[in-house]
């Protein structure tokens, strides 16, 4: 894309700006090989810890792919899942239990499963590199960002099949907002039909149609409150043709889900719905931010919580008690009050100052792509945090996120392609309504204060996503130290096993802070035309002052 000539001041100015062609104009293709390096890197490196690290130097138990190399050999012998034997997981996860479960013994098995684990942690190492070189960022800071926090994640990454919703949910964000629509749809809805937290993204994907509706909402309720007369028939038109959007979107996930569900519910109803209620009768995992508070108010010597108990069941260790037990109850109405209070925010966000027409518009904007991807985080952060499970593998669900929190401000997108063809700097990057109350300005002036506002705007937004990137990082660590190190303890209620069991849990919710604030979009024009306006009173409190010395001397 070229500068229009009335622009050129900033090309110097923008940083991480793409290579640049013999015409001048931005090149996406000319760091390909630049790119493909620096995957070969990386993926290096996660072969290092995936097949050496996490396999000779800090192995843990292979409890969970054991149980995994059973599932796959069932399937194999002819067994029908949910029918012939149980199975606690969504159907697609037979997927990744099966195949490597032809090697037929448990050595080939964990190889083959490691290396399964390898191919989806390229793949997203792969939309890494997408996202960095569509938003114009570098994509030695998405690939090498998300590399690390795969490193960081420790040896549960190969002992648990997590990474596979994980990587697929990454996927699905990636597919929606880069307006793949459809297939982000069918790809959310094979996240869920791998490991069922990511259900609770269909709203967000859901939320942006209402863009597409809110001129035929505003005619309804201005028409019931008596200020119109009707409906604007090309409003309506407008609605119909959004709903109709919405609804193909939909229909991919619901009809995804059944297809692959349907056979094992007309096999044996009871069976398939037995591994939901197997869910739901849990108690409170003993690594929840909940029961860390209750171990800890228990070894302090609260009496309310005296009763506490460790049974281990449902394969995992949860706690019992008079206590316990209203909380494992209450843990899903308070995840759904949070879930609620994230999509009005989230809502509120979309309608706040939005001036995009349409929703692919308003996707077309690298700052809401960012908000739709942080909002996601959330909805699977607060899956983790205000839930009653919460397993040392969930953290893995985070990872995949961590390349989208990079994506800036684009002052091409947001300054030129809004106001292409203006005949000078001041009508490019402010309104006219704007511009007119800002007596006395300067084409040199208004530069300046594009400028800094756009530097300004880059520097809060990457200093909040190394924030990020470095508070998973540590959790990851710590979640390391937690599993398997301290785990028994922790079964024993040892304090200070608890203890780190909170803290992790507390820089999980920093984390979700960071994300807060990454979703805080930012007007460019705006803020520059505010800080114009107080450079100008800071320069006329200055003469003031200087005219008042002149006087009194």
């Amino acid at each position: 894309m070229n500068f229009p000539k009335q622009l050129s001041f900033l090309k110097s100015k923008i940083p991480f700006r793409l290579p640049k062609s013999d015409s001048g104009a931005l090149s996406p293709a000319s760091g390909v090989f630049r790119d493909l390096i620096l995957f070969l890197i990386f993926s290096c490196i996660i072969a290092v810890f995936v097949f050496y690290v996490y396999d000779e130097i800090v192995r843990i138990s292979d409890f969970s792919y054991r149980l995994f190399f059973k599932y796959g050999s069932n399937v194999l012998k002819g067994l029908v899942p949910y029918h012939d034997f149980f199975l606690e997981y969504p159907p697609f996860s037979l997927i990744f239990f099966t195949v490597p479960a032809y090697h037929r013994y448990l050595g080939a098995y964990g190889a083959a499963f490691s290396f399964l684990v390898y191919v989806f942690c390229l793949t997203g190492l792969y939309i890494s590199a997408l996202i960095g070189r569509k938003y114009n960022v570098p994509t030695v800071l998405t690939m090498g960002a998300y590399a690390v926090s795969v490193c960081a994640v420790g040896p549960i990454l190969t002992n648990f099949y997590d990474v596979f919703p994980a990587v697929i949910t990454m996927g699905a964000v990636y597919a929606y907002i880069t307006k793949h629509r459809l297939t982000g749809w069918f790809l959310l809805s094979a996240a869920v039909l791998t490991k069922l937290y990511p259900i609770f993204l269909a709203p967000v994907f859901l939320i942006p149609y209402l863009i597409d509706m809110k001129p035929f909402l505003r005619s309804v309720m201005m028409s019931f409150s008596g200020v119109s007369s009707g409906i604007d028939p090309a409003d309506k038109q407008k609605f119909m043709s959004a709903l109709k959007k919405a609804g193909a979107g939909f229909a991919v996930f619901a009809v995804t889900g059944i297809i692959f569900t349907l056979p094992f519910v007309i096999i044996d109803a009871d069976g398939f719905f037995a591994f939901l209620t197997y869910h739901v009768e849990r108690g409170l995992h003993i690594e929840t931010i909940y029961a860390s508070i209750i171990l800890l108010g228990r070894n302090f010597g609260i009496d309310i919580l005296a009763d506490t108990i460790r049974i281990n069941n449902y394969g995992s260790p949860h706690l019992y008690g008079n206590v316990a037990d209203i909380v494992a109850k209450a843990a899903t109405p308070v995840m759904m009050c949070i879930y609620a209070v994230i999509y009005a925010l989230y809502i509120r966000i979309i309608f706040r100052n939005n001036t995009h027409p349409t929703s692919e518009a308003w996707l077309s904007d690298p700052q809401n792509d960012r908000v739709f991807a942080m909002v996601s985080f959330l909805i699977v952060l607060f899956f983790m945090m205000a839930g009653k499970v919460f397993s040392t593998s969930y953290i893995i669900w985070l990872f995949p996120f961590i390349p989208f929190a990079f994506i800036r401000e684009d002052p091409e997108t947001r300054i030129t392609v809004r106001n292409i063809g203006a005949s000078a700097a001041g009508n490019i990057l402010f309104p006219e309504n704007i511009l007119s109350r800002l007596p006395g300005c300067s084409e040199v002036a208004l530069k300046d204060c594009a400028d800094e506002t756009i530097r300004k705007a880059f520097t809060v937004t990457f200093r909040y996503a190394l924030i990020f990137f470095a508070v998973y990082v540590i959790s990851c660590i710590l979640s390391y130290l937690i599993y398997p190190h301290n785990y028994s303890p922790l079964l024993n209620f040892k304090t200070s096993s608890v203890l780190l069991v909170f803290i992790r849990n507390i820089f999980l919710l920093i984390m979700g802070l960071a994300a807060v604030v990454l979703c805080r979009t930012t007007d460019l024009r705006t803020c520059a035309a505010r800080r114009y306006r107080e450079k100008q009173f800071e320069e006329a409190q200055q003469e003031f002052r200087n005219i008042s010395g002149k006087q009194n001397t």
